[in-house]
């Protein structure tokens, strides 16, 4: 009988934290053994949870938890197997940019954000679209106008081909004309951001595409 209550107590603290409560109790396991789990360092997984791609429960001493499942599942999605104790190649984030300085910036912002993707570079419509015939990324940063092929004939390239249905595309652009980012959005944009780029900003629009999987 006192077990049960146990039980109880642990199901309604890991609810109390503001999420759903998984399986069981015993499912939930501390920041540094889910970094034993998948021979991570602490800090990296402490990054998921800070940016919202790990949920985190608290124990009914009000310690933070991880879900073994969900954190074993997240893992598998970036390319982890830690059951072979190896780390395959992550996937990868396209930045499709013509203008330098933006790459360079989305390059060292991706880097310290989310130091587990593999990042690749396009400079133009016509590159990136061969980079895609090669490989289907998780996440393109997608610039909307480029000389020649430009953001939105991409977009429609990637939700023309089958193999390519499940890439998010961030849109990046200057423009606030209504026409251009509704032409960006039917084209098959998840969500558009406006430059002068803030990171803030373009942290919380990731996070929020990519924990929404496309049908």
């Amino acid at each position: 009988m006192k077990k049960s209550k146990q039980s109880r107590g642990a199901a309604e603290s890991v609810s109390s934290a503001g999420a759903d409560a998984p399986s069981g109790a015993a499912d939930l396991i501390a920041i540094v053994e889910a970094a034993r789990l998948l021979s991570l360092q602490e800090t990296m997984i402490r990054r998921w949870l800070s940016t919202g791609l790990v949920k985190t429960y608290k124990n009914p001493k009000a310690e933070l938890r991880v879900s073994r499942k969900e954190i074993l599942d997240f893992a598998s999605q970036l390319g982890l197997n830690p059951l072979a104790g190896t780390r395959d190649v992550p996937p990868d984030v396209l930045i499709v940019d013509d203008d330098a300085e933006i790459i360079r910036w989305l390059k060292l912002f991706m880097k310290k954000n989310y130091p587990l993707f593999k990042i690749d570079c396009a400079v133009n419509g016509f590159e990136a679209g061969i980079k895609l015939r090669d490989a289907a990324p998780m996440l393109v940063l997608l610039d909307m106008r480029m000389p020649g092929i430009d953001g939105i004939e991409v977009c429609k390239a990637i939700r023309k081909q089958p193999k390519l249905k499940n890439i998010h595309i961030l849109g990046i652009t200057v423009s606030h004309v209504k026409a251009e980012l509704g032409d960006f959005r039917r084209a098959g944009a998840d969500d558009i951001i406006f430059k002068p780029l803030l990171a803030d900003e373009l942290r919380e629009s990731i996070n929020r595409i990519m924990l929404v999987p496309h049908k």
